[in-house]
């Protein structure tokens, strides 16, 4: 019997890699140019290339896919796009993992998010909460908003899709309008107020050579309003005569 099964797995391996084809699981639909089936059908190897779809609006691109049928968790390596239709969020990177049960994906190695309002999110790695709609950016991120002209940079950003709230965890950097640098931490960004904060010691130099040190601050972009408290300003920062 054990005999009979190998041989049918061989010969269907056979067929699967010389018929390019679509396979279903409860749970995603692969279509691929080469498929290995193993573990008595729990693990799906997809390779050379495809796409794997779920009934909920995603689409995964990649060079090869990794499905574990019992865990429910896809595997996914080399030139991935992940594209949650539904959110209209698309994930970059080289390799992803997705936890289905849990709607959670991880994903790092020249890793990208597109957001369809003008954001791009860069870092070393992607964490994508489906459920809460939230997207969690660790190592050498950057945000840049092409709308509203603004970037900022940390080592730890959480994005709250759902708030259109930006927190950032530890040092950062952000560049508004082209115009004012803010060096500070633990920052917040409300995009629908486009409201910038911290209650930490914060320091912003603009463009006239003005630099500002603070306590805290709330940074209402859209009208370029500063408020802080405790401040000290210095003119003429970069200049041979400055006054304080």
């Amino acid at each position: 019997m054990k005999n009979n099964f190998f041989n049918i797995s061989v010969i269907l391996f056979c067929i699967l890699i010389f018929n390019p084809h679509s396979f279903a699981y409860e749970q995603f639909n692969f279509d691929v140019t080469e498929v290995e089936i193993k573990e008595e059908g729990n693990l799906f190897i997809g390779r050379k290339k495809g796409i794997a779809s779920t009934p909920d609006g995603l689409l995964i691109e990649a060079d090869e896919f990794k499905y574990n049928k019992l865990l429910n968790i896809l595997n996914a390596n080399g030139k991935i796009k992940f594209n949650d239709t539904k959110r209209n969020i698309q994930i970059f990177a080289d390799k992803l993992i997705y936890l289905k049960n849990n709607e959670k994906v991880f994903a790092e190695g020249n890793s990208k998010v597109i957001n369809n309002d003008g954001i791009v999110i860069t870092a070393d790695k992607l964490e994508y909460e489906k459920i809460n709609n939230l997207i969690e950016a660790l190592g050498n991120v950057e945000i840049i908003d092409s709308n509203k002209n603004y970037k900022i940079n940390s080592n730890h950003i959480k994005y709250f899709k759902n708030e259109e709230k930006v927190i950032s965890i530890g040092k950062t950097n952000a560049v508004i309008q082209n115009k004012y640098n803010f060096k500070s931490s633990d920052v917040v960004l409300f995009r629908n107020e486009m409201k910038l904060l911290s209650n930490k010691y914060s320091t912003i130099e603009d463009n006239n050579s003005n630099f500002y040190e603070l306590e805290n601050f709330k940074y209402f972009i859209d009208d370029e309003v500063l408020k802080g408290e405790n401040a000290t300003i210095t003119t003429n920062i970069n200049k041979d005569k400055s006054d304080k």
